[in-house]
Parts: structure tokens; sequence; C-alpha cells
């Protein structure tokens, strides 16, 4: 259920209401912020006692234990967007009650809108908050604040805090309406929440003017748990004379015992919550258009100074997630107001690279568009500041698989590189060097790719925290061109450094043994691959999650190498885990994220490799269901005649085809060629596939129809022959042709001599081969 209605109407304080009463009928009753929903997911599972399993992902279990009880009740409050996170939400057989301005929650839950109060109950309202006048005054003063419970509640804080009588609060409540109505900037809803809180503000500053000027800040930043050290460290951005009140922690307290004491702020953990609407107030009314100017710039410098500037260092994240939504907001308000956009930008770029290690490239990219806009509009246009700002964002590009823009991009940053090399001798950046290196690589121009790669490592310092990661990126290249020796060389350089200054549980440590386990794999050793790989990926899950690319990335290779032993029945073991506990409804990546063509590390390529392994372990129908996830997947978040959508298809085809639903398989293969463009380098499989179709079917001059295009679409596109051939021998052998199917089968192991595969590859063919020598006479 969702409780909705405009902010100030009690939301929050119903659905408290709620459990309160309610509360003999559940054994767990928890509130958790919308903007803070797994953290507080955490605090809950601690407080359950929970088992915290060895991934860390405690979340998982919480979920696991709240769909097996029923007496339990979740709030929800505060959420903007119904949709977001939706899928994050707690099911089972207890209940979720969630706190919204937004009406429109559709079938996610049942919403339920409250306005302002009855007359009758704002009167009971002041009564029990301890008011003693007579009633048709408690009736006045619930009308002129409009019967808002959140209007009723600072108009009662303040009588009972000052001593006032109703009447005397009612003359000054009237006195400021009409001084705020004739106010050109007042904001645009009731005036009788502004003049209740201006009563309030001109008592604070007469009080302890420290504390107003506390809340002048705090209405800079985001509503909810602004830190205190936030205040302390703004100790020098303040007057003088308020210094003393914010420096020493008792003082801290005292000061923010004002704000509470005219429910102008609620105490948090070594934090404060300030309602949206108090801030609104205080920003459009209290100050003017200077002093607005004034404030967003000392908010400003001083998140920026508390701000991580290496914001992608994964030991900073505790300290950037506090800050992160107080940076995206006073980003905003400087951006309205034209007001300190270059420190501005520059504490939104490091908010954006956060963002972009924690969550995803494509949530960052709109941050880093918007710190370049504000760099734009300030900075000179060869600034380094710019280029900066212009090769993170780039680099986000990228990440998000918008390659041309991302090449643009780095073009311009060479540009401004270039010109202030030539200008003030400045060094080129090694980082920009390299991120243009790579996609340079990936835009089809190897030679200069590598060229830029190779200059940007030969001219950075081994102390640059870039260093390691430039080193791997040149490793995974060296390996793709199986120059192992070199490749090897450069990712234990890497090891060994991360290792002496992070120790072993840092994410740039478990990418070197990754990028290890992959050289192994690749050269045979699949043992030690498969051992490398797997601390890999534990580190890679601790320190990001189950959601994250880097994540769902490693445990892919980690899958890779197992897949590369036959009949290896940890693999399966493997794609059974990531499925339980891995997060993998992302979204799909077009860009390749490695120096190997085959490389595919998107949840829904994710999806697919598993559904691959439950393939060849005989589990079609669970591979069927993971085949179908990732094309829903890819239909999300494209279109639903995309290109991307061809290969999922066909692996859906196939697991029809393992189940024998050989018209459903029909369907899907058929649509998986409609969808494939011309330089679709897998046509030639899926045409294969279609040969299965016609060989189950006995339709034999559709199964040579079928052959004859695969065979002559893997001329064209110099595919994997070896797998096209085995696969023509799978359909050769449901139509009954067994001599020719052993004919296909000895073609693709005499081709294995010419090209590299794996040793599962081999194993395969040897195995389908002797099933067939076993079951059948001599070929004729």
């Amino acid at each position: 259920m969702a409780i909705t209605g405009i902010g100030g109407c009690g939301k929050t304080r119903l659905a408290l209401e709620y459990a309160s009463r309610r509360a003999p009928e559940y054994d767990v009753v928890w509130l958790v912020r919308a903007g803070f929903l797994d953290a507080d997911m955490r605090e809950l599972a601690t407080a359950l006692a929970l088992p915290t399993p060895p991934d860390g992902d405690v979340v998982s279990i919480l979920h696991g234990w709240l769909a097996s009880h029923s007496r339990w009740l979740i709030i929800i409050d505060g959420v903007d967007d119904p949709h977001q996170d939706a899928d994050r939400y707690p099911t089972g057989r207890g209940h979720v009650l969630i706190t919204s301005r937004n009406t429109e929650w559709g079938n996610i839950a049942t919403p339920v809108h409250i306005g302002r109060l009855e007359r009758a109950e704002s009167v009971r309202f002041l009564s029990r908050r301890g008011l003693t006048a007579a009633q048709e005054e408690l009736a006045a003063l619930a009308n002129e604040v409009g019967d808002l419970p959140l209007a009723l509640e600072q108009a009662a804080s303040f009588v009972l805090a000052t001593g006032q009588t109703v009447p005397n609060y009612l003359a000054l409540l009237r006195e400021h309406t009409a001084e705020l109505l004739e106010a050109t900037e007042a904001p645009d809803y009731p005036m009788a929440i502004t003049a209740t809180w201006a009563l309030s503000f001109d008592r604070l500053r007469t009080e302890c003017p420290a504390a107003m000027e506390m809340l002048r800040f705090a209405s800079f930043m985001a509503t909810d748990d602004i830190p205190l050290s936030v205040f302390h460290a703004a100790v020098g951005e303040m007057p003088r004379r308020f210094r003393r009140h914010l420096r020493e922690p008792l003082d801290l307290a005292r000061t923010v015992r004002h704000l509470t004491r005219y429910s102008l702020a609620e105490l948090g953990t070594d934090a404060i919550n300030v309602h949206t609407l108090v801030q609104t107030v205080v920003r459009e009314v209290s100050l003017n258009a200077a002093q607005r100017a004034d404030y967003c710039d000392r908010v400003t410098r001083v998140l920026r100074a508390e701000y991580p500037q290496r914001s992608e260092d994964v030991d900073q994240w505790a300290t950037c997630a506090r800050l992160t939504t107080h940076g995206i907001a006073v980003a905003g308000h400087a951006e309205a107001l034209g007001s300190g956009r270059d420190e501005a930008s520059d504490l939104l770029d490091r908010v954006a690279t956060y963002i972009e290690g924690r969550v995803g490239a494509r949530t960052a990219v709109p941050l880093f568009q918007k710190a370049v806009q504000m760099a734009e509009s300030t900075l000179a246009e060869h600034s380094s500041a710019l280029a900066t700002r212009l090769n993170n964002l780039g680099s986000a590009l990228f990440s998000a698989d918008r390659l041309d823009e991302a090449i643009e991009l780095f073009e311009r940053v060479l540009a401004i590189d270039e010109f202030r090399a030539r200008r003030h001798r400045e060094a080129i950046p090694v980082e920009h060097l390299m991120n243009y290196g790579v996609a340079t690589y990936f835009a089809g121009d190897r030679p200069r790719g590598v060229a830029l790669m190779e200059r940007a490592v030969r001219d950075a310092s081994p102390s640059d925290p870039f260093f390691g990661v430039m080193l791997l990126n040149l490793a995974s290249e060296r390996r793709s061109q199986r120059d192992f020796d070199r490749a090897e060389n450069l990712a234990r350089t890497v090891e060994e450094a991360t290792r002496a200054r992070f120790g072993r549980m840092h994410p740039y440590y478990a990418a070197a043994l990754s990028e290890l386990g992959r050289i192994a794999a690749d050269q045979g050793d699949i043992e030690k691959a498969v051992d490398l790989l797997r601390q890999a990926a534990r580190t890679m899950l601790d320190r990001f999650g189950p959601a994250a690319t880097q994540t769902i990335e490693t445990h892919v290779k980690y899958l890779d190498a197992l897949t590369n032993n036959e009949a290896d029945d940890r693999a399966v073991e493997l794609a059974d885990w990531m499925r339980a506990n891995l997060d993998l409804s992302g979204p799909p990546r077009s860009a390749q994220p490695a120096f190997e063509t085959t490389a595919a590390f998107s949840p829904p390529d994710a999806l697919a490799k598993i559904g691959i392994i439950y393939l060849h372990f005989d589990r079609a129908e669970d591979a069927l269901h993971c085949f179908e996830e990732a094309a829903g997947a890819v239909e999300e978040f494209t279109e639903s005649e995309s290109p991307a959508l061809a290969v999922h298809e066909n692996n859906i085809g196939s697991a029809l085809l393992a189940l024998h639903r050989v018209r459903e398989a029909k369907h899907a293969l058929t649509l998986a060629l409609d969808l494939a463009t011309d330089d679709d380098t897998l046509t030639p499989i899926y045409l294969a596939n279609r040969a299965i179709a016609a060989g189950q079917e006995r339709d034999f001059r559709g199964l040579d129809h079928y052959i004859d295009l695969a065979l002559a679409a893997q001329d064209r596109h110099q595919t994997d022959r070896p797998y096209v051939l085995q696969k023509l021998a799978c359909a050769e052998t449901a139509a009954g042709r067994y001599d020719a199917a052993r004919a296909r089968l000895y073609e693709a192991m005499s081709t294995l001599e010419t090209v590299e595969v794996s040793s599962a590859r081999r194993q395969v063919l040897s195995r389908m081969l002797d099933d067939l020598n076993r079951s059948l006479p001599p070929a004729s």
C-alpha cells in the first residue's frame, strides 16, 4: 500500500501511527528510507541476527527470510519514483507500506491519498500537543495554517517553546503572512506554512543565531542524513561570531537542540534531517538573491573539501556514500543560481566518478555531462580542468557503449592537451592517452590504439594510482595477441604492486588476479586459472556487491575457465550459484568490454552463458528460463526488433530443440534470422540450428537447404567452422543420416588442427564421433 499526498500532510506520521497501533500483529516492524534502501535493509538483517554469507550479500539472505515469514511490516519512506527500485522491495506474506508524493502507483501498490485534516481533527491534534486554549481559538489557529499537519506541528512547537498564548500567536502569524504576501520571492505553496516558519526563524535568530546559520547551510543540501561533521568542517566558512557554537561537539549539540526544539529539524545518527519545505522557505524567503549565491558558494566549498578527491577508490566509498546526495543537491543549486560553477563542477565530477564505480556508467553519464556543462560556462577553452572533465565524461560514455561520442570527446581532450604541451610545456596526462588509446583500439584502429596505450605506460609513474589499470589494459591486449610472456609480466607487476600497496582485498588486486587467470586459461593451465579467478570473483563480490559490472564480469571469466574443462561439475555449480546470488537484471552492452571478440560480461550475456552450461548438462528447461530472461532484459533496454535480440532468440530456439518443441523452436530461430544484420558473424550458427529443426522433422529438403546456407554463410563470415560443422552433424544425426554426420565430424576434427580452440571443444567432437562409431556399422 502507498500513502500519497503533498509534503507536510502527515504521510510518514500516519505510517508510523499505523505501525504503532498494529505492532502486536507483527514480529518485525522496520522503517526504510527510500534513498538508503540497501543500507537500511542491511541494518534490519543485523538486527535479526541473520548469518552473513561468505559473499557478504546479507540483503539476499534477508529477502529470503522475509519471503518465508509472514508477520512483518516494512515502511519505505519518501519514494519519489514508483518504478525506481520497485524490484528490490521485499516480497512475501508480510506487508510493505510506502509513503510518496507521487500518486501514480499502477499495479505496484494500492494508493491511499490523504490531504488536509478535517477541522475537528486539527483541533484534537493541537489539544494533544498540549495547547490549552479554547476550542474556538484552536479552530482559528487550524484555519490559519490550512489544517496541514506539518504547519500545525510547527505552530504548536512555537507556542509551547515561547509561552505565547494562541491569540498572540495568531496575531503574529497574520502580521507575518501580510509581510510575506507582499514579498516578490515568496515560494509557490500555502502562506500558512511560510508564515508559521517565519515566526520560528525570527525566534531562532534571537535565541541562537548560530542555529539559524546552520539551518541556512542545511537548506542547500539534501533533506536527509546531513552529517554533523559537515557543520564542524564548515566552521571556517561561518562568520566568526558563530564558530564557537559549532566547533566543539558539545556546543554543536546545544545548537542542534534549538533546531529540534522548534521542529525545524529532526535529530538522526550524528546527523540532522530537515524537511524539504523548511529548506525551501529558508532559501527562498529568508535569503535574498545575493545571500543565496553566497551560501551556495560556501556550502559548495565545504562539501568539495570533504568529498574524497579520488572517489573511484573503493576505500573512500563510505565517505562518498554519506556525502553524495548533498553534493548533487548543492551542485543543482549552483547551476540554477549561476554561482560557484567551477567548484560545483569539480564536486559533481567526483560524485559522478563514485557513482560510475559503485552503480554503473549509465547512471553516472548525466552527472558527468552536467559537470562538463558547468565547466564550459566558466573555464577557459584550453583549461586543463576542462580537459579532465571531458576525459571523465568520455570514459563513462565508453563504458556505457557510446563509443562514437567517447572518441569525439577524447579527440577534443587530446587537442587541449597538445595545445597546453606547446604553449605551457605541460606533459599530456597519461590517463587521457590510455583512455583515447583503448577507445581507438575498439574503433578499429588497432596499431594507433596500441601505440597510445604503450606511450601512456611508458610516460606514467609507478606511483600513479591509475598505473596498474593501464598495465592491465596493455596486458589484456598482449594476451589477445597470444604474447603470453609479455602479458604475464605486466599482470604480475600489477599483482605484486597492488598487494603491497592495498592488500589482498582491494579491487585492483582482484583485477590483476583476474587477468593472470585469463592468461593461464588461454595457455591451457585450467586449474591455475580457476584458482586465480575464484579469488578475484570473491573479492569483487565483497567490495562491489552482486549487481556491479565488475562482479558479474569476474564471475563470467571464472565460469569461462571452468567450462574449458569438459564435464566439470564445478561449472554447473557456479552457474547455479550465480543465478541465486548475483543480480542479473541489468542492461546489455553493445560494445566489446575486453580485447577478445568473444568476451561478454553484461547481465543478459551472463544469463546466456549460464543457459549454455545448463544445456550442456541436460537442463534444457533451466536453460530456456535463462535465455528468455536474457531476451527480456535486452528488449527492456533496447527495442523489440533490435539486432541484439538475434543471439538470444537463437538460444531460445536451441533450448526448445533440446526439449523437442520443434514448432516453437522454428519460430524463435526464424526470428533470430530475421533480426540478424548482414554482418552478424553468428548467422552460420542460426542457420545450422535451423537445419537441426528441419532434421528433427525429417524435412530433408529443408535440411539440405539450411546446410547449404550455413556453409555459405560460414565461408562469407570466416567464423568458427568446426563449431558450424559440429552443429550440422547434429542436424544430420537428427534426420537419421549417420554417415553424413560422421563425415561432418571428421571434417571438423581435421579443421581443428588449423585453429585455436579449447580442449573442451576437442573433447566434445571426439565424444560425438565415438558415440556414432560405437552405435553404427562401418561407414559405407
